[in-house]
């Protein structure tokens, strides 16, 4: 791996014992209702994003489903 690349792989994501720091974007209704769902449940973002990202792979699992196949399609439903 270049130097460049290491550096940059360095400050995009960075491990802590139990986590992965990352950045990801958002598009900014997803973001307003990440936002909103947090302060209500009373959680951080980071706890909604992995409880989400947690139940979603339960739910297709037991169910044998297919994920979809565009990020469009689940946020137009």
């Amino acid at each position: 791996m270049l130097a460049s690349t290491r550096r940059f792989s360095q400050f995009i994501s960075m491990q802590t014992k139990n986590h992965i720091l990352t950045g990801v974007s958002f598009e900014p209704q997803a973001l307003d209702y990440l936002n909103d769902l947090s302060k209500r449940m009373g959680m951080s973002r980071s706890w909604v994003l992995n409880t989400i990202v947690y139940e979603y792979a339960k739910l297709i699992e037991n169910k044998k489903l297919m994920p979809e196949r565009s990020v469009a399609a689940v946020i137009r439903k």
